[in-house]
């Protein structure tokens, strides 16, 4: 696997884990991750950087919430109940087929499926990458511990905007100039 630990458009790779109805409605920060999730697949789509959207037990969760599933036209959750997205063989086959190094995760909740996904991810030889701003638990204590013993166990810990601009790596591009208005979407 590559060195770098630069997010670029050709290593990237975006995953968008258990963002579901009966889940969402749990949260404090839904709203908030919500929205960045939302910049986060625009930015992707944008920059051509391929999106793996799973789904934990759907039949009791619910499916993916519709202002995310109305972004991600043609990208079929891939439904899962084991907690770590690798453990699922749709996931690895999809990693695989897209040969990326770097994998940035975004989702519900951060402490379990999230957290777990990027420890197997790490221990894969992936670099992997938590937007912190995009993803939650009902606990905002499980929460900061998570991201702790993600960022100590090597997981790299970024923010929306933070790996927008480092996707994008210079401004005046066409692909700054269709994510602008992306760019200046600011929270209420």
């Amino acid at each position: 696997m590559e060195k770098s630990i630069l997010f670029t458009k050709e290593n990237t790779m975006l995953i968008v884990v258990d963002v579901q109805d009966k889940l969402a409605k749990t949260m404090k920060a839904r709203d908030k991750v919500v929205r960045n999730i939302s910049k986060l697949t625009k930015t992707a789509q944008q920059l051509q950087i391929p999106v793996i959207v799973t789904e934990q037990y759907p039949k009791g969760l619910g499916r993916t919430l519709p202002e995310l599933d109305n972004i991600l036209i043609n990208t079929e959750p891939i439904e899962k109940v084991s907690f770590s997205c690798c453990m699922e063989e749709r996931f690895m086959n999809a990693l695989a087929i897209e040969n990326r190094s770097h994998i940035l995760l975004t989702g519900m909740e951060a402490h379990i499926c999230v957290m777990q996904t990027a420890l197997d991810l790490i221990n894969s030889n992936y670099i992997a990458g938590i937007v912190q701003d995009a993803v939650c638990s009902y606990n905002q204590n499980d929460m900061d511990v998570a991201l702790l013993r993600l960022h100590n166990s090597g997981v790299l810990l970024t923010t929306t905007e933070m790996v927008i601009y480092e996707l994008l790596r210079k401004a005046g591009t066409e692909d700054f100039k269709a994510l602008l208005p992306v760019l200046k979407e600011r929270d209420a």
